[in-house]
C-alpha cells in the first residue's frame, strides 16, 4: 500500500462514487499502523496478507500500489484470484513480465489498466505550464 496507497485512500477514492473501498492491505505492519492512524477504517477492513484479504473481503478488483518490486507479483496473485486490477504506472520494468500480466488478464476476460494520475496533481501542472 505505502504513501502512494494512502494518498488514494483519501484523496482520490472518496471522489469515485461508484468505488466502494472495502478493505486495505501492505505486508508492512508499520504501514498498517500509519493507516490506522491516518484513515481510521472500520475493524476488519485491515489485513497484512492479500490472500487473507481477498477471502475475507471476496472484491471484485484491486487498486495495486505497490513500490515498482511489488507490481508484478502482486497483480499475477491478484489475477490468480480472479481480480480485475487497476495498477500505478509502469506495469513493470521488465517487458516480457507486463506482456505476461496483459496476456494472463485477457485470456481471463479481466480488466488489467495502468494508472497516471499524478499527472492532474497540481505540482506537474505547475510543472508543465512552466515548459510551455
Amino acid at each position: 500500500m505505502g504513501a502512494h496507497g494512502r494518498n488514494w485512500a483519501r484523496r482520490v477514492i472518496p471522489d469515485v462514487p461508484e468505488v466502494e473501498l472495502v478493505g486495505y492491505v501492505d505486508s508492512n505492519p508499520y504501514v498498517l499502523d500509519i493507516v490506522r492512524s491516518e484513515i481510521q477504517p472500520p475493524a476488519g477492513m485491515v489485513f497484512e496478507s492479500l490472500q487473507e484479504a481477498i477471502s475475507a473481503l471476496r472484491p471484485e478488483a484491486l487498486l495495486n500500489t505497490t513500490a515498482l518490486a511489488g507490481h508484478v507479483p502482486v497483480t499475477r496473485a491478484a489475477l490468480r484470484m480472479v481480480l480485475h486490477i487497476l495498477l500505478l504506472k509502469p506495469l513493470s520494468s521488465i517487458l516480457g513480465a507486463a506482456l505476461e500480466l496483459v496476456d494472463v488478464a485477457a485470456h481471463a476476460g479481466l480488466v488489467l489498466m495502468s494508472s497516471q494520475n499524478c499527472c492532474y496533481f497540481p505540482a506537474p501542472r505547475a510543472l508543465a505550464a512552466m515548459v510551455r
